[in-house]
């Protein structure tokens, strides 16, 4: 079974430079791994390409035990700043 750190040191080794970041979260210890991913590579990248790329390494990685990742959100730096930012009006 894969753990909540093993996926969250893979999404931070996946999001290597500047405006780049992975984070993993998981509600319970019985519940999926779900997490977020951000780099400037998905900029103009459609949404289902980003997890397909992302999906083949987690299984890559993970195996079978990929089961066990629930949704992990892909977003590039822009993408990521406008849908968290918060308005100064």
């Amino acid at each position: 079974m894969v753990t909540l750190k093993e996926v969250d040191d893979y999404l931070k080794s996946l999001a290597n430079g500047k405006d780049a970041f992975g984070e993993a979260t998981q509600d319970g210890p019985d519940s999926r791994i779900n997490g977020v991913l951000v780099h400037r590579d998905f900029t103009g990248v459609y949404v289902t390409e980003r997890q397909r790329q992302l999906w083949e390494r987690l299984r890559q990685k993970f195996g079978q035990d990929s089961n066990g990742i629930g949704m992990i959100f892909t977003y590039s730096p822009y993408e990521y700043e406008e849908m968290f930012r918060e308005d100064s009006a």
